[in-house]
């Protein structure tokens, strides 16, 4: 693994020298300490982490899970949240942020070590998915052609600008009806062929899935 620039928010200074002993020992970059969201936000501004390692309980009575998540937004680093323990709701919340990891107190170098590789792979592989989803809304939504999105049962979970422009259906409007009842096909024989290729289309979902169940 390339060397990291980390940024660490932690109220307790003990516990912030250690992480930061910790992580210049693996080799990574510490770009900055923070024990508070303005000073994590500033400092972040101003250098650019790869990595943060977040107490979620920080000074001043500021959260931590809201100052990763204003971080993520602005920077799209990973976030790894370092704590002496989380009730179920904190760390669904966490979850909600998108943690690449946790760290839990007291810590090891071995286990630092381990959170950093595990949460770096987990975000690039994250941010990966989020490029490719880009790409392809960006394709979907410039094509000239007509895109509909059908769920199981045959309604439309999405439409394109074009699809949208041609039928007359605004998106949010369009969503969750039935494909014919937003494409208008006048003639009956040309409906019915519509009305099998759907209900072949339902038919051969559902053999995959009966057959990926079985796997």
């Amino acid at each position: 693994m390339s060397a990291l620039r980390v940024l660490i928010v932690e109220d307790e200074m003990v516990v912030q020298m250690h992480l930061a002993r910790l992580v210049a020992e693996l080799g990574h970059e510490v770009i900055g300490t923070a024990m508070t969201t303005r000073e994590a936000l500033e400092a972040a501004e101003l250098n650019a982490p790869g990595l943060v390692l977040m107490d979620i309980h920080l000074a001043d009575g500021d959260d931590g899970v809201d100052t990763a998540r204003q971080l993520v937004h602005r920077l799209d680093c990973a976030v790894i949240f370092v704590t002496a323990y989380a009730d179920q709701a904190t760390l669904e919340r966490t979850e909600q942020v998108g943690a690449a990891g946790y760290l839990v107190k007291p810590f090891t170098a071995p286990a630092v070590r381990a959170a950093i590789s595990t949460a770096m792979g987990s975000h690039q592989r994250l941010s990966r998915a989020r490029g490719e989803a880009r790409t392809l809304s960006s394709i979907v939504e410039s094509m000239g052609d007509a895109l509909f999105v059908l769920d199981e049962s045959g309604r439309i979970t999405f439409v394109n600008p074009r699809a949208s422009e041609l039928t007359g259906w605004p998106p949010h409007e369009a969503d969750g009806r039935e494909l014919l009842e937003v494409v208008a096909v006048p003639v009956e024989s040309d409906r019915r062929r519509v009305q099998a290729l759907l209900a072949e289309s339902r038919s051969t979902r559902g053999r995959v899935a009966q057959a990926a169940r079985a796997a």
